[in-house]
């Protein structure tokens, strides 16, 4: 079970984890097994714990519907952490595009971790900057889609009323 949890560690942030630190994450996390189709997360909901991708691919959506995916996640993508840091509902819905396998770990015991190491938490923050970044684009985007829409089911409502 353990060598499995070593592909979070192969990238930033937490491959800046040392090693003790690492043995520490792995004794918290609990490994689980979700189905094309699952729900993760869901937008406006708060939550209670960071998840880790180990296996599949999950797609991160902004808007109501699964049409606005802006995202797709693979090993070792985490996620579940920007609403958590920030304190606020979840910013988007994560769903499991495939089969998946995930580690998950409660809250409290990932910010122990995360601010036990000053390395991880500059990291961290880059990686918390950049995500927000992109789900502020995504979503001008899709609300971009949504104002043609808008307007061009106007242009068809006008033909229709001469």
């Amino acid at each position: 079970m353990k060598e499995e949890l070593n592909i979070i560690f192969t990238e930033e942030p937490f491959s800046k984890l040392k090693d003790e630190l690492k043995e520490v994450l792995k004794q918290h996390l609990k490994i689980f097994s979700f189905q094309k189709d699952s729900i993760l997360i869901k937008k406006g909901e708060f939550g209670s714990v960071v998840f880790f991708l180990l296996e599949g691919e999950c797609g991160v959506f902004t808007g109501e519907s699964d049409k606005n995916l802006v995202a797709k996640l693979s090993p070792p993508d985490f996620f579940g952490e920007m609403s958590l840091l920030a304190n606020i509902p979840r910013t988007a819905t994560v769903k499991a595009l495939t089969d998946i396998k995930v580690a998950s770990i409660n809250f409290q015991k990932f910010k122990e971790i995360l601010y036990s190491s000053a390395e991880i938490v500059t990291s961290m923050d880059e990686f918390f900057k950049k995500r927000k970044s992109e789900l502020a684009i995504a979503e001008r985007k899709m609300q971009e889609r949504i104002r043609k829409k808008e307007s061009f089911l106007d242009k068809i409502k006008k033909i229709f009323k001469k």
